[in-house]
């Protein structure tokens, strides 16, 4: 049994909610995750105390202890077409069982205070496109200074032209589209 609310940062700004308090996390099993493979990144990290052994794991030879930061405890995946997977070394992590011993007493010990239960539902709605998914519309572009009045974007630009490129763009929130609010997008 293990406790973490160690929700791996830039995600907690986007899609998760911070957790208050640690998820309940047992009868699992910790993963690796590639670095180098951009399309996986982690969802909950094992806290610095946290530790999973394997003695017939190659690259751990020399100890089979994998700890800490580098231990992943919930992974997610998302391809390049925007196909997403969640997967968790705990079956027990998203049960009844423990959401209902890791409620919170002040909020009334209603399931819906569980850490656990929190997490699982974000989880499977970003899983299944529900939450952390943006859209973009009304593209529009043209010259710098010029306004098209027609409504209609221009098909070509000659070389060395300064162009206005605007665009709106929306997240999906609890079922809606919301105007999506960020200093960080890059075109």
């Amino acid at each position: 049994m293990a406790w973490s609310n160690n929700i791996f940062e830039p995600l907690t700004k986007k899609v998760f909610s911070p957790l208050n308090r640690p998820v309940l996390y047992e009868d699992g099993v910790g993963a690796v995750i590639d670095k180098d493979n951009e399309q996986v990144f982690p969802i909950l990290k094992a806290d610095p105390s946290g530790y999973s052994f394997n003695p017939k794991a190659p690259q751990r030879r020399d100890t089979g202890i994998v700890s800490g930061q580098q231990l992943t405890l919930v992974a997610g995946y998302q391809t390049h077409y925007n196909q997403r997977i969640v997967l968790s070394g705990s079956f027990k992590m998203c049960g009844n069982d423990a959401m209902l011993a890791n409620r919170d007493p002040a909020a009334g010990s209603t399931i819906e205070s569980s850490p656990n239960y929190i997490l699982c539902t974000e989880m499977v709605e970003w899983n299944l496109k529900e939450r952390g998914v943006i859209r973009v519309d009304n593209v529009r572009h043209n010259k710098v200074g010029e306004v098209n009045l027609d409504g209609k974007n221009p098909e070509n630009y000659k070389r060395q032209v300064d162009i206005e490129y605007f665009i709106d763009i929306f997240e999906k929130k609890n079922g809606h589209w919301v105007p999506y609010v960020a200093d960080d997008v890059q075109f």
